[in-house]
């Protein structure tokens, strides 16, 4: 009975100390998670000196720390050796390495040991999806002893596993950023391209009329790139949640397991949490999937749903921003080309959205209304950003122009936008700027009303 009571306080310490170190703000990532992550591990474990390294060459005889924290603070990222330390056994692929006492005796010829007067030593290998192996490392140090060997193993090797978590997130998303960064280089070479042409433009009248349309054809193959490099991003925040729940789960189903206290609860719950993460990252990319298809083929839906689509696609960055979206959307039959119109939507709304993040205002409001006026659809997207300036108002749909130069913004956007509503749906498409009402309050920015006539042809 002793040794079944002292095993509960045990997994209850385990586990308050595990939830204290892991209430971390969601929002946070990447290296700015570590450090959160390294400071609570300091303090709840109530040791002197905590970090997080990587080796920087192919010998690992070198570590480089990520983050570092020392005496209730962190501290500039150093390099040492790694010859002679206990940190050469833990990259040598052992599980955690432990020296509760005397560390510093054990490891004479590490001379940093006994200048800073440590006395104990925990250290547990980081694997993550970024290289093959082991190439990071979770280090606590103490100038006291770890009085309970087993409880510092345990939780040291169970936050690597989630150290080494975010450390693949945020490679995951490094990697989309590169992907993104180069596809806006290509943009701007070809937008370059574009302009040089502009220039003998007058010496080549007569070659005008082939040359516009090869341009249409760059301009749209340019807009669909510069929404792929946002989808992307867009994927990257969406499955960040799911991503994390499910190496959550299978990480505490495996430590149940090597802790004999597995459940077969446990394991239904676990498996049932996984299989709805994976459902949503597979309707996610289906959602993408859809709205990138090439197929120019009109059809009838009901714009509603297209609203709802699209809001689907880009609502992450959106709930980020803390925008409220207020919708009056009748429920409308239409027929036509539905991804062109949600790509029209999206265009507008993404713009919108930089305008507001940009103003860093505390009320950030976009309202959206759908209405039927004599067999025209009209669609009114309106913010409070503070209006279109008056000296480009009646630039912004030109081909090229943007306000976003500092940001590396196309100014295909709304060009895009424009020829599709005129050319492809017949319609019109208009921007102006308008104060109004909302709860009682009057705010300015920009409205843009997209007329659409409807049409009977199947």
């Amino acid at each position: 009975m002793g040794k079944v009571k002292m095993k509960q306080i045990y997994e209850k310490d385990f586990f308050q100390t595990i939830t204290s170190i892991l209430d971390i703000e969601q929002k946070l990532t990447g290296i700015e998670y570590l450090k959160e992550l390294i400071k609570n591990i300091a303090i709840n474990l109530d040791v002197k000196y905590a970090f997080i390294g990587h080796s920087i060459n192919e010998e690992f005889s070198q570590i480089q720390t990520e983050v570092a924290w020392a005496n209730n603070n962190f501290i500039e990222n150093f390099i040492y050796q790694l010859k002679d330390t206990p940190c050469e056994l833990v990259l040598s692929g052992k599980r955690v390495c432990i020296h509760a006492m005397n560390v510093a005796k054990d490891f004479p010829e590490d001379k940093l040991l006994k200048e800073m007067g440590i006395e104990s030593y925990v250290g547990a290998p980081v694997v993550s999806k970024k290289s093959l192996g082991v190439s990071s490392i979770l280090v606590l140090l103490d100038d006291k002893p770890m009085k309970d060997k087993n409880f510092f193993t345990t939780v040291t090797d169970f936050l690597a596993l989630r150290a080494g978590t975010e450390i693949t997130q945020h490679y995951i998303e490094e990697t989309l950023l590169n992907e993104v960064r180069a596809r806006t280089l290509e943009l701007e070479k070809a937008k370059q391209k574009i302009e040089l042409m502009n220039k003998n433009l007058e010496d080549r009248v007569n070659e005008e009329v082939k040359e516009n349309a090869k341009k249409q054809q760059i301009i749209s193959q340019q807009s669909k790139m510069a929404a792929m490099g946002e989808m992307i991003e867009n994927i990257a925040h969406q499955w960040r949640q799911p991503l994390s729940v499910i190496s959550t789960v299978s990480s505490s189903i495996n430590f149940k397991d090597e802790m004999n206290v597995l459940q077969e609860d446990d394991i239904k719950m676990g498996m049932d949490t996984i299989y709805n993460s994976v459902q949503y990252l597979s309707q996610t990319i289906d959602d993408f999937r859809d709205f990138f298809k090439s197929d120019k083929i009109k059809n009838e839906f009901i714009i509603n749903h297209t609203f709802i689509k699209t809001f689907k696609l880009i609502r992450t960055q959106f709930k980020t921003a803390n925008i409220i979206i207020e919708q009056n959307i009748q429920e409308i039959s239409f027929y036509g080309l539905e991804n062109e119109l949600i790509q029209v939507l999206m265009n507008i709304l993404n713009n919108a959205r930089d305008e507001l993040v940009r103003k860093k205002q505390k009320i950030k409001l976009i309202l959206v209304e759908v209405r039927l006026n004599d067999n025209v659809l009209e669609i009114d997207i309106k913010d409070n950003a503070g209006g279109i300036p008056s000296d480009i108002i009646e630039e912004i749909f030109e081909s090229h122009f943007t306000t976003k130069q500092d940001s590396n913004g196309t100014g295909i956007g709304l060009h895009m936008s424009k020829m599709i509503v005129e050319e492809h749906m017949n319609g019109r498409i208009e921007a102006k700027n308008i104060n109004f009402m909302y709860k009682n309050n009057s705010y300015d920015g920009a409205q843009f009303i997209i007329s659409l006539p409807l049409v009977n042809e199947k």
